[in-house]
């Protein structure tokens, strides 16, 4: 009967996407806590740098004020002296010292003398602002600068004034050449962590994982190489021992299993016999080593053979377990009662009895008496029997009766039917044809008269082979997804 099929093949492991991975996640995160250390020391150096210049540039202006207070005091003409400013301002360089201003300021703030070489109302009106707040920096028109002052001995102040933008140009420069820095080097630590994290992470893991999918798969002799780091080599030499105990215990439970499948072989009646002018050939073919599929064929006292395939639910240790009860009960019932309903009727109770809700089993008899061209049967929820004829032409055995084991009492009805020379009967289970090809195509009832029609003229064993084999052909694979039985019955002669 039908069944899921345990996981006989690794499964298909999805490739992650590659920002999905850990290697690439703690990539990241180590990246991004070695972008935002410099980020924070690129700016905190910015910071430093701009306040150390600006220092520097203030000083420069503080001398320079001073030594204009000093020839001040030489010159106390005040025309020999705005010459002297003049010429001072004309030999500074726009482009070293942009914004630059010089004023003289007398006691209440009012300028006296200035350098008229780039004098300019508004930020004079910003110095002299500044003088009474007596701050170093102060903006204009939205330019930034800095201020220096000296007192002279006459009572003036000397106040010099200049543009703070080539220190913010200098500053500039050197934070563009900080930023490359740092990205570059961030591409440096990116590239070398992202090839330690492979060698040491993503590769191991990546090993663990597919030895853990074979394991999963019962690839027990699979083995994980120790490499990595020493928790992962830990971690890879665990899923070895693992993988270790799981083989011993795998070989013990198969040699187990070979010893049943030997056992219930030996139950089973010989690949070719001759019953009452039929000659019978059988194969059965178990999903498992031991499976939940029977036939057997019983002599009663009065000289007729009784038939039986039967095809618990499931397979495996559990149906075999069942079918070796109902094979019991089968050979004793054979003994006591003729009718091939009356024994069905005793399975069914017995079953029920040992059984859980969802365990059953479906069953076909077929009685052969000697010298006697009709053959009795009866059905508990089986596949009907397939009869041909020898002139091609195709019947199905059926009769009511729900499968064993479903209720503790139930009624089976005998019928008859006539067998010619030449006339076959075939017994069979559903995983015969109950086969699904890749393309997701079932193999189905009909395909199977079918080739049956098709292959009449084979020997019984021969066309008994040849169907399984056909069947595992559509199939795609060696065995066949479920327990499958099939026996022929030719009669051989009136």
């Amino acid at each position: 009967m039908p069944h899921q099929i345990a996981g006989a093949r690794a499964p298909v492991r999805p490739v992650p996407r590659f920002w999905d991975t850990l290697a690439f996640r703690v990539g990241v995160l180590v990246n991004l806590a070695v972008l935002l250390v410099l980020g924070m020391a690129a700016l905190l150096g910015y910071r430093q740098e701009h306040a150390g210049l600006l220092a520097a540039e203030t000083e420069r202006l503080k001398e320079e004020a001073k030594i204009i207070a000093v020839a001040r005091a030489r010159m106390p003409d005040p025309e020999v002296f705005r010459s002297f400013l003049d010429e001072f301002c004309h030999q500074m360089s726009v482009a070293v010292s942009p914004g630059h201003h010089i004023i003289a300021l007398d006691e209440d703030g009012q300028i006296l003398l200035r350098a008229h070489a780039r004098a300019e109302a508004a930020l004079e009106t910003e110095i002299v602002r500044a003088v009474r707040e007596g701050t170093q920096q102060f903006t204009s028109r939205a330019e930034g600068f800095i201020l220096a002052t000296a007192p002279t001995s006459g009572r003036l102040t000397i106040a010099v004034a200049q543009s703070t933008d080539p220190v913010r140009k200098v500053i500039r420069q050197e934070a563009v050449g900080r930023a490359i820095s740092v990205v570059v080097l961030s591409l440096v630590v990116f590239i070398v962590t992202s090839l330690g994290l492979l060698v040491w992470v993503r590769r191991p893991l990546s090993n663990l994982l597919d030895v853990v999918g074979e394991i999963g798969a019962r690839g027990f002799a699979v083995r994980a190489k120790i490499t990595g780091t020493t928790d992962l080599r830990l971690l890879s030499d665990g899923v070895n021992t693992m993988a270790e105990s799981l083989e011993r215990v795998e070989r013990a439970r198969l040699a187990e299993m070979l010893r049943a499948k030997e056992i219930q072989e030996s139950l089973l009646p010989v690949l070719t016999e001759e019953v009452n002018g039929f000659l019978c050939a059988a194969q059965f073919l178990p999903a498992d080593n031991v499976g939940g599929d029977l036939f057997d064929l019983v002599r009663q006292q009065d000289g007729s053979v009784l038939v039986a395939v039967l095809d618990v639910s499931g397979h495996g240790v559990p149906a075999a377990l069942y079918t070796a009860l109902l094979r019991t009960v089968f050979r004793y019932e054979a003994d006591r009662a003729q009718d091939p309903a009356t024994v069905l009727a005793e399975m069914n109770a017995q079953l029920h009895a040992v059984t859980r809700l969802e365990d059953f089993a479906t069953c076909f008899l077929l009685q052969i008496a000697p010298g006697d061209d009709l053959v009795s049967y009866a059905r508990a929820g089986h596949d009907p029997a397939i009869l041909i004829r020898a002139d091609g032409t195709l019947l199905e055995l059926e009769t009511g009766g729900l499968p064993l084991g479903v209720l503790p009492s139930v009624s089976y009805v005998s019928a008859q039917e006539k067998i010619a020379c030449h006339d076959r009967l075939f017994l069979y289970t559903d995983g015969l044809h109950e086969v699904f090809n890749r393309e997701g195509k079932l193999f189905g009832r009909e395909r199977l008269k079918e080739l049956l029609r098709d292959t009449i003229s084979y020997s019984p064993l021969d066309q008994v082979r040849h169907v399984i084999e056909h069947v595992r052909l559509f199939g795609q694979a060696t065995d066949l997804a479920d327990d499958a039985t099939l026996i022929c019955l030719a009669k051989q002669h009136e």
